[in-house]
C-alpha cells in the first residue's frame, strides 16, 4: 500500500496487522485507536544543513555561523518529526558510539545579523537550495529562518533522480542533507573535502586555509585501534565541526511503524531500518 495514509486505514480497519513507515502526523491518531499502537525510532540517522564551499559567501565562517545561529532546531524537530526524535550537535547523532554532546549556541538572530553585516553582506545575501518532495518541508523550514537574518533561500524542489544529481554534482549552495551513521567512519566522508560530491552525495565538503587540520583529525579517527584514544579522535573532528560551522546539526531522522496490540517482535537493524523477521502474535 504506496500510501501513508492508506496503510493506517487498513491497518484501523484489521485489514493488516502492521503499517510499515507512516508519518510522524499520523503517530497520534494511531495510538488514540482501540487496540493499536505506535512504535518511533530514532534512526542512525542525521538531517544536517550543508553547505557548498564553491559559494565565496559560505567560505565566510561569519556567514556559516550567521546560518548556525539563525536556526532554532527544536522548531526545525517539531515542524520535521512532529517534535519526535534526537537533537543533533554537529553531524552525528546521540545514538552513535562515537557522539560527544557539543552544546550549540542558541538562537540569536540579532547577532546574526550583525555577523553577515560584517561579512558584507547587510544588505542580503541570496542562497540556492534543491530538494525532493520527501525533504521540501524541512528546506522550506530553513527557508523561513534564513528570511529572519536577510537571507533568501531559493528552494527548487526536483524530483528524486534530478535531486540526486544535483548533490552528486554540488548544483546547490546549501542543502538539507542526511547522513549515515551508523557506519561512523563514513560520516565522515560528507565533510572532507578529499571526496567529491559524486561520494559525498550533498554533503559539507569543508574549504578552509585551516582544512589540512581537519584532515589529520579525520585520518586519526579512521586509523586509530585503540577504542579510548579513537573516540577522543572522533570527539575532536566534532568539535572542529562545531567551531568552524563545517555543517549545522539538525535532528535525527525517525521511523514510525503501527501495529495492531496482538502483535509483537519489530525491532529496528542498526541503521534504524525495521526488522519484521520476528513479527509475530503475543503468545
Amino acid at each position: 500500500i504506496p500510501d501513508a495514509a492508506s496503510r493506517v486505514i487498513a491497518l484501523e480497519s484489521g485489514k493488516v496487522q502492521v503499517a510499515d513507515s507512516i508519518s510522524s502526523a499520523q503517530v497520534e491518531e494511531v495510538d488514540h485507536y482501540e487496540g493499536l499502537n505506535s512504535l518511533v525510532y530514532s534512526q542512525n540517522i542525521s538531517n544536517v544543513v550543508c553547505f557548498n564551499y564553491a559559494n565565496e559567501a559560505l567560505k565566510d565562517l561569519n556567514v556559516r555561523k550567521a546560518v548556525a545561529l539563525a536556526i532554532n532546531r527544536d522548531a526545525f524537530r517539531q515542524v520535521s518529526n512532529q517534535g519526535y526524535g534526537d537533537l543533533v550537535d554537529t553531524i552525528y547523532t546521540p545514538s552513535t558510539s562515537v557522539y560527544t554532546h557539543i552544546e550549540p549556541e542558541a538562537q540569536d538572530l540579532e547577532q546574526a545579523r550583525q555577523l553577515l553585516a560584517d561579512a558584507g553582506y547587510g544588505s542580503g545575501l541570496t542562497l540556492n537550495c534543491v530538494c525532493s518532495p520527501a525533504n521540501a518541508t524541512s528546506a522550506e523550514v530553513l527557508q523561513a529562518q534564513l528570511a529572519e537574518i536577510g537571507i533568501e533561500v531559493k528552494v527548487e524542489q526536483q524530483e528524486m533522480a534530478t535531486f540526486l544529481n544535483s548533490l552528486f554534482t554540488g548544483s546547490f549552495d546549501i542543502v538539507v542533507s542526511s547522513i549515515d551513521n551508523w557506519d561512523y567512519q563514513m560520516s565522515l566522508v560528507p565533510i572532507d573535502s578529499r571526496n567529491d560530491y559524486a561520494t559525498a552525495i550533498g554533503g559539507s565538503l569543508y574549504q578552509g586555509e585551516d582544512q589540512q587540520e581537519l584532515y589529520d583529525l579525520i585520518d586519526a579517527a579512521s586509523h586509530e585501534m585503540d577504542e579510548a584514544a579513537r573516540l577522543e579522535d572522533y570527539a575532536a573532528v566534532q568539535q572542529f565541526v562545531a567551531d568552524h560551522y563545517v555543517a549545522v546539526g539538525l535532528c535525527s531522522a525517525i521511523r514510525c511503524e503501527g501495529y495492531s496490540e496482538p502483535i509483537t517482535g519489530i525491532t529496528y537493524d542498526v541503521r534504524g531500518w525495521p526488522c519484521l523477521s520476528f513479527v509475530r502474535p503475543v503468545a
